[in-house]
């Protein structure tokens, strides 16, 4: 049997008529989370993570759409973590905020 030494918890936020899921991943020893594609509701991300004592140490990016990435910028503003997307999608569409990493596919 595995030994899983984190927790993963879903938000629905809601903007009009989008309805994105959010996932936050937190380490059990250490509290520090990941989440992913977070959207629309910064008060319910943060008031999630300050509930389970979590430090926010980076955000994963599925992909660039608006309805992913509109909340990187005030997440990077109170908790300046890494950002982790794609290095095509980042090429592609050309996203970019601070502390931006490029994840690059394997040959």
């Amino acid at each position: 049997m595995w030994d899983i030494n984190y927790e993963i918890y879903q938000l629905n936020t809601r903007s009009y008529r989008f309805s994105n899921f959010i996932y936050i991943i937190i380490d059990k020893t250490t509290r520090n989370a990941l989440i992913v594609d977070p959207a629309w509701k910064l008060n319910i991300i943060v008031d999630k993570l300050n509930q389970l004592d979590a430090a926010l140490q980076g955000i994963l990016l599925t992909h660039s759409h608006y309805d992913h990435v509109n909340l990187v910028g005030p997440l990077e503003g109170l908790f300046n973590p890494y950002v982790y997307m794609s290095k095509a999608e980042i090429d592609y569409y050309g996203f970019r905020c601070n502390n931006l990493q490029a994840i690059k596919r394997r040959k």
